[in-house]
């Protein structure tokens, strides 16, 4: 998102499918359109919270989770810096 974005993942919860003593994967991607989507919606409201569902994955990609992600997306003002960022 840049440095101009404060993005926070606020809340996790783990629904565990299978046990598993291997390693584990886990692939992450956002889409381009997403990421534009969530920049027009923070210039229009200046925050956003998206949810984001994660397969955990076995070597041999057996789903062995799933993660349920919040996360709080919001532009930074730049006229307050000391209190707009972390």
């Amino acid at each position: 998102m840049g440095s101009e974005y404060l993005v926070l993942d606020t809340k996790a919860e783990i629904d565990f499918l299978k046990v598993s003593n291997q390693d584990l994967i886990v692939k992450i991607e956002v889409f381009p359109e997403d990421i534009k989507s969530i920049q027009e919606e923070c210039r229009i409201k200046k925050k956003t919270i998206r949810i984001y569902f994660i397969e955990v994955l076995d070597p041999a990609e057996h789903k062995i989770a799933i993660v349920k992600k919040t996360i709080y997306i919001r532009k930074l003002n730049p006229s307050f810096p000391i209190t707009s960022r972390l």
